[in-house]
Formats: structure tokens, C-alpha cells, sequence
């Protein structure tokens, strides 16, 4: 089974859109292949647009009385440590899955070939109209999101891609091994990917010590690199996640947070950890 993790807070609109799109795809793959697992930091709002989808795709909401930064890393260990699958999917509330996203994942990880590698899933970014239809209508359908992936062939500034040699991913990747990440099927991969339950836990999982926003998924994608080596990715635009733009507020991080995120990734670069202790209170608020 697929856990595909989200931790999130007070996106609304973004919340309704992405289980809307993974209602839309759900019927693409067996039964009991995946299941969605939402981790509330204490919105205000999102009860009920959950409980909406909740007998329409296989769901589990855990909402957390926290008010404090955004911990984002400690809020995907939690939902790890309660997922019931053997494969982790990390992905943001903020992105549509692609009409083969979960089909995609479920016949790359049945390859027992695929145990040990992670799966990196490409990020396009929508603007302008396209954004704000996704983002405030929650009736949308397959044909919305088939027409949005043949337009954005079509308009340039949506075309703009995560990945590209000049992306702040590979910055810390030697330059003679840029190409090899960047060819076929092969990519650095940031947080959006699904590897082993194993494998996360194998390397102590997102590290906690980082609070609010900023090089936490960096981080957690060199650790992921050293273990794993190779990172995989299905390029087609049907198997991508489509973001959507929006500013992140208040409450996500602050200077004092943003500094010591800074010397958490500068540690993990320099020292080449692979893996970080698990504590007591790993995956607990």
C-alpha cells in the first residue's frame, strides 16, 4: 500500500482542490493500493471539507491542537509513524496529482527491482487563470485537468519546471554529475517522492530539528541521495504534480527559524550524514 502523507495548515482552498483531483484518479488503481493520510497543525477550517471526502477516497485525519511554526518535519514523521503502508509518498497540499500519478507509483513500486530506489515526482507550476480556477472550483473534472496539461505545451510560462541545472536542487550536486540526475527517468528529486516505510525510517525520517519553512526538504533529499543512490521519476506530464501558486502567510517560519534551518542543511552537506537519530519523541506532538 501506497501512504500518500500531506501536513498542512489552513489551506482551504488548496485542500479541496488536491483530494478533489485524487477522487477524480482514485478509480485508476486496485483497491486498497493506496490510502491518504492528512496531518492538521490546527486549521480552522478544514473539518469539513475532509469530512466531505471521506467516503469517497480511503482517508485518515489526524488534526493537531498546535499553534506554533509550521513543523512541517515533525507533522510528516507523525503521519509516517501512523501510515499503513509499506511505501511513503511525501507530497504538499498545495499540488494536484496528474491523471496517472497513482497508478504511475503503484506499478514502479510492484517492480520488487524498485525496492531500494526513490521515486521522484516532477513539480509543474499553473498561473494565472488556470491557477485560479483549480484553486476555487472544487467541481472540476478529468477533462479540466487533461485540457490544463495540453495547454500548458502551448503557453510558455507554463512550462516552467523544479528541475533544471541552474535549479538551487543541484547546487550542492558536482557539476560533472548534473547530467546523469538530469537524463531520463533519473532526477535529483526534492520532498515530493515516495520511497520504502523502511527506507524513511532508515534514515530518521525528516529531521525534526528544522522548524517553519526552508532547506528541510534539501536536506532530507541528501540523506535520501546517499542511501539510495538513484532517484527514478515518470516525466510524462500525466504521472507530475501541478502546484498551485499561493503566498505562505504568516505563521511558516521567522528569521530565528530561517538561520538555524540554514546550519542544519550546512551540517548534513558538510559531514555527509546519511542518517539521524530517532528519539523517543520522533513523529509526536
Amino acid at each position: 500500500m501506497n501512504s500518500i502523507i500531506y501536513a498542512y495548515r489552513n489551506r482551504p482552498s488548496m485542500l479541496r482542490a488536491c483530494l478533489r483531483s485524487i477522487e477524480l484518479f482514485s478509480k485508476t488503481v486496485p483497491n486498497k493500493s493506496f490510502e491518504i493520510v492528512l496531518v492538521d497543525l490546527g486549521s480552522e477550517n478544514s473539518k469539513p471539507i475532509v469530512k466531505k471526502y471521506d467516503d469517497l477516497i480511503p482517508l485518515k485525519y489526524y488534526w493537531i491542537d498546535y499553534k506554533g511554526i509550521f513543523w512541517k518535519t515533525k507533522a510528516l514523521n507523525y503521519g509516517v509513524k501512523r501510515c499503513s503502508g509499506d511505501i511513503v509518498t511525501i507530497l504538499d497540499i498545495d499540488g494536484l496529482i496528474g491523471p496517472s500519478f497513482l497508478s504511475g507509483t503503484h506499478c514502479y513500486f510492484s517492480d520488487p527491482s524498485n525496492t531500494n530506489t526513490r521515486l521522484s515526482h516532477r513539480v509543474r507550476i499553473m498561473y494565472g487563470n488556470m491557477n485560479r480556477f483549480f484553486s476555487s472550483n472544487d467541481n472540476f473534472t478529468e477533462k479540466d485537468i487533461y485540457s490544463f496539461i495540453l495547454n500548458r505545451i502551448k503557453l510558455t510560462k507554463m512550462t516552467q519546471e523544479r528541475y533544471s541545472v541552474e535549479c538551487r536542487l543541484l547546487r550542492d550536486i558536482p557539476k560533472d554529475q548534473h547530467t546523469p540526475y538530469l537524463e531520463e527517468n533519473e532526477v535529483v528529486g526534492c520532498s515530493h517522492c515516495s520511497l520504502s516505510k523502511d527506507n524513511y525510517i532508515s534514515i530518521g525520517g525528516c529531521n525534526e530539528e528544522f522548524i517553519g519553512h526552508g532547506c528541510e526538504d534539501l536536506e532530507f533529499n541528501l540523506r535520501c541521495m546517499r542511501k539510495l543512490k538513484v532517484g527514478r521519476m515518470l516525466r510524462d506530464p500525466e504521472y507530475n504534480i501541478f502546484h498551485i501558486e499561493h503566498s505562505h502567510g504568516l505563521g511558516w517560519t521567522n528569521s530565528k527559524n530561517a538561520v538555524n534551518n540554514s546550519l542544519l542543511f550546512k551540517k548534513t552537506r558538510t559531514e555527509n550524514l546519511i542518517s539521524i537519530p530517532i528519539g523517543e519523541r520522533w513523529g509526536e506532538f
